[in-house]
């Protein structure tokens, strides 16, 4: 039998067909504040189904799951092709019936910043890389970060005290608020609500990705134009073209504005205010000296700590020393090891010998050029440098060595503090 209920004059409820009243939720209840649909099923609660008719309605494309967090319905056609979003009516009849009160959020045109572990560390690394999100929902493990969002997820970051992974995309799926697990864990609201794609921030990694082949020709449709998928990244792409010979913030703008009319598929979908996001962030890179680009990238080291160096004994071997990691690990913001066995057998500061690379770490100590802390490691103890005044990322450690014998300096990550 379907459940049937009366709207009263506060816009809430009456009564169902389970016999419950408005008049029986209590005032600090979180039933007072969902958005309560007509679509309520006796065997789910109303704060569920009210969320779901909310969504729905906003847009929002969902498909139901089971007790093992698995999808009821299909969610693409046999040629890979995503299917159509299904009627309300079909998720909440598909859920009742395998007596589950869980469901997903599918993510077109949505990004989602899967935080595992609820640290400080993980949390503030949220906030500077990628800024909080207005729309929060809070997971068993830890907290789901909204945004809008037209292009591939990043890699995965796994960091001491830090596990975030990345959903994106028609295909990828996220629980939604109110959903509950199997085991009764649920999702619940902490900031915010999911009003429409378009009112969520716009998703920016605060952080230039090393990796990326910006030279990389830029995917096309079969239109001859970047397809729908591929237009935030090759906007990027472009931005990084253009950021070296752009006269000033608004002439980026103009240019990126250009290439997306030009040059993507639908750029009406593609909104103005991406474009500023974008441009405004690529000339902070610039201004701030922060423009990756390989080898070839400039090193912020100051003429101050030149003249530091400048006349002290032994200061041009620190100077070399400091040139060293600067360029290895500034950019990168972690702590280092500096290990002179290491550092010549890969082939490198061939001018100094092991003793003048400790005494050169000693001078840059002193002259607070390197920070330095003593951690234990088993039963010895080792040193852990920082650059002073240097941008500071995730907490994880950046050895110098070379691997298995291989003369090529490789930096391998990972460790505890």
């Amino acid at each position: 039998m379907k459940a049937v209920t009366t709207i009263g004059k506060q816009g809430l409820p009456e009564r169902n067909t389970l016999g419950a009243t408005s008049a029986t939720i209590p005032e600090d209840s979180i039933e007072r504040d969902a958005d309560l649909g007509i679509m309520h099923h006796p065997k789910l609660s109303h704060v569920l189904t009210g969320e779901l008719f909310r969504l729905h309605n906003a847009g929002f494309s969902l498909l139901p799951l089971g007790l093992k967090r698995e999808p009821l319905v299909k969610f693409s056609t046999a040629v890979g092709k995503p299917t159509k979003r299904l009627p309300l009516s079909l998720v909440i009849e598909k859920m009742a019936g395998a007596g589950s009160a869980n469901y997903a959020i599918r993510l077109d045109g949505l990004l989602v910043v899967d935080v595992d572990t609820d640290t400080p560390e993980a949390r503030s690394y949220v906030e500077r890389r990628f800024g909080n999100s207005a729309v929060q929902v809070k997971s068993p493990r830890g907290i789901h970060h909204y945004y809008q969002h037209d292009g591939k997820a990043p890699k995965a970051i796994r960091l001491p005290g830090i596990s975030i992974d990345f959903k994106a995309g028609c295909q990828s799926l996220i629980a939604g608020p109110y959903a509950e697990r199997a085991d009764g864990q649920q999702y619940l609201p902490l900031k915010g609500k999911l009003l429409s794609v378009s009112a969520l921030p716009l998703f920016t990694d605060n952080d230039l990705a090393e990796e990326e082949d910006f030279e990389e020709p830029m995917p096309r449709s079969a239109t001859g134009k970047v397809a729908r998928g591929d237009r935030h990244q090759s906007l990027k792409k472009r931005g990084m073209q253009l950021v070296h010979t752009a006269e000033d913030e608004a002439d980026l703008f103009d240019n990126l504005r250009l290439f997306r009319d030009w040059e993507c598929d639908f750029p009406e979908e593609v909104p103005d205010s991406e474009i500023v996001s974008l441009a405004r962030w690529f000339w902070f890179k610039r201004c701030n000296n922060e423009i990756w680009g390989g080898r070839n990238s400039p090193m912020g080291m100051t003429r101050a700590s030149f003249d530091q160096l400048i006349n002290v004994r032994y200061g041009d071997q620190a100077w070399l020393l400091y040139s060293f990691v600067h360029s290895n690990h500034e950019h990168v913001g972690r702590e280092f090891s500096i290990v002179p066995e290491a550092i010549l057998a890969a082939g490198k500061l061939q001018a100094l010998s092991k003793k003048d690379i400790y005494r050169a770490a000693k001078i840059l100590v002193d002259q607070k050029l390197l920070s330095r802390r003593t951690v234990r490691d088993g039963k010895t103890c080792k040193y852990l440098y920082r650059i002073a005044g240097g941008r500071e990322r995730g907490r994880s450690v950046d050895y110098i060595h070379a691997h298995n014998g291989n003369p090529k300096l490789s930096v391998i990550e990972g460790g505890q503090q």
